[in-house]
């Protein structure tokens, strides 16, 4: 089912799916954010970008009432709910102010030459005390600095920049390597605070890995503190950043 991009919904039909849902991204991702998710009150929920529905469905079953948007509807095939189109960068949200208890954003903000204006669209939609939970590749892991370093790139999917999409829209084709601070500055700029990051379980980083670590910290305190207040030095080289796993996930309020 086609969309104008009028905003109306667009509703997942079975019948014409060959398939069920499916994560687009990491299994692991749509586990952690689904894990801090069922320690909040349920209600209201809003989950953008959708995807294919798979994170949805899911919180669906735990209890919240969930809406869903993405760039792409073609995609989206969860039987049961709804999903409207919307272009994060530059479009609005087709919800009202202050009307979700809580926002999902899985592997998104990277996805967006204007993340800061999807965050917020995130405020302005979140009701005052809701909870933004956002996962975003975490390129600023020790392996990662180290990778570009020696190879010159951070992951295969900001190399190669053609996605698997259902439209030829440019905008669900774009890939950026986000960084901590750029989302701090837009969720300070929203009115919004980063009250955690969390990480997947992952085995503890060798003595090797730690010692390397070691070194950026000691190093990093010969650059200036302007820069190290800009770049956000003391968070990016946190072991939840720099030793944490591959996929960042933040827990951010709106105040009350």
């Amino acid at each position: 089912m086609s969309s104008n991009g009028s905003g109306r919904s667009v509703a997942s039909d079975p019948a014409t799916r060959d398939r069920d849902a499916r994560p687009i991204t990491r299994q692991e991702n749509h586990e952690q954010i689904l894990a801090m998710a069922e320690r909040l009150e349920r209600g209201r929920l809003l989950d953008a970008p959708a995807g294919e529905g798979a994170l949805a469905l899911r919180l669906a079953e735990a209890g919240f009432e969930v809406a869903c948007a993405d760039i792409d509807p073609e995609l989206f095939r969860a039987p049961g709910l709804t999903v409207r189109p919307v272009e994060l960068n530059q479009g609005k949200l087709p919800f009202a102010d202050a009307c979700f208890d809580v926002v999902t954003s899985v592997n998104g903000l990277h996805r967006l030459w204007n993340p800061a204006h999807a965050v917020a669209e995130y405020a302005r939609v979140l009701r005052p005390g809701g909870v933004l939970l956002c996962s975003v590749p975490n390129y600023a892991h020790l392996s990662r600095r180290l990778r570009f370093l020696i190879a010159g790139g951070v992951a295969r999917n900001i190399s190669e920049m053609a996605m698997e999409q259902a439209t030829d829209d440019p905008a669900a084709h774009f890939r950026q390597p986000i960084l901590f601070s750029q989302i701090d500055d837009a969720c300070a700029r929203a009115g919004l605070t980063i009250e955690a990051i969390e990480t997947a379980r992952r085995k503890r980083a060798t003595l090797g890995w730690r010692l390397v670590a070691a070194l950026v910290r000691a190093a990093s305190r010969l650059t200036s503190k302007r820069n190290r207040r800009v770049f956000r030095t003391g968070q990016g080289n946190s072991d939840a950043i720099l030793l944490g796993s591959h996929h960042l996930y933040l827990r951010i309020r709106k105040p009350g």
